[in-house]
């Protein structure tokens, strides 16, 4: 088995680069849509992986959006509650007692210490809270930013199980002539509950599980989207595959031996 060693890889811009497309263009004209579920070890692999191979580039967060929102909310700043999720006391009492069961049996089945008070389930629930507006505004900036045209290299991080908002973004990236490179950070369930609760800003259990599921099941239909490469990282095995045609083979001739 071949096994990438990124430590050798980040300085190495030889055939042996794993993720040759980003070398092959210098102009800052890539649109990297990395997707994977919550606890996949996307962010580990944004800042060890893939942006120090980056020159310049904008990063592109739903994730960070909403967190924005939801900080200008409890701030005063942001005062409409327009477009913003909101839920009762007994509606929340519910979910904290329905995340509690998700966890126990999360620990049940993999093995795995959870402790967690009700108050840090409360909040949870408040810093997930689903603001419709910051999606207006991330596609503003997005739109805005591939109009002005700059040197610069486009990352979008997503979960990557909105199919339609994906698609939408991956034409318009063509559109402006970016060269469209689609990466995939996978883990197993175990690895990705325990690294959702490593996390500062942790996801409910259900929405993870259920981001899961739907993870698996769109992968193989980006493909028809037709990026000019598709790659899959397994965190747990550090392995990068990536897809030839339909099949997802393990590129030998892209990744250094380790050790």
């Amino acid at each position: 088995m071949y096994i990438v060693n990124y430590k050798q890889f980040l300085l190495e811009f030889s055939k042996n680069d794993p993720f040759p497309e980003l070398t092959w263009n210098k102009k800052g004209k890539n649109a990297i849509f990395l997707f994977g579920f919550p606890g996949a070890g996307k962010s580990h692999f944004t800042e060890n992986v893939l942006l120090p191979k980056l020159n310049n580039y904008k990063i592109f967060d739903p994730d960070k959006m909403m967190l924005l929102f939801h900080k200008a909310f409890k701030k005063g700043i942001l005062k409409s509650k327009k477009g913003r999720e909101t839920f009762t006391e007994e509606e929340k009492l519910k979910k904290v007692d329905k995340i509690k069961d998700t966890f126990a049996k999360l620990s049940a089945e993999y093995k795995i210490d959870v402790h967690i008070s009700d108050d840090e389930i409360k909040d949870i629930i408040d810093n997930n809270i689903f603001y419709e507006d910051a999606y207006v505004v991330l596609d503003k900036n997005i739109r805005n930013f591939l109009a002005e045209n700059r040197k610069a290299d486009l990352v979008y991080d997503t979960t990557g199980n909105d199919y339609d908002r994906i698609e939408t973004y991956t034409n318009m990236c063509k559109d402006y002539g970016y060269n469209i490179i689609f990466i995939k950070v996978r883990s197993s369930v175990k690895s990705a509950v325990q690294g959702n609760l490593a996390r500062k800003r942790k996801v409910q259990p259900d929405y993870q599980l259920s981001s899961i599921e739907r993870s698996e099941e769109l992968e193989q239909f980006y493909l028809d989207l037709e990026p000019d490469a598709y790659y899959i990282y397994e965190r747990d095995i550090n392995a990068l595959f990536k897809f030839d045609g339909s099949d997802l083979r393990l590129q030998k001739d892209r990744l250094i031996k380790n050790g």
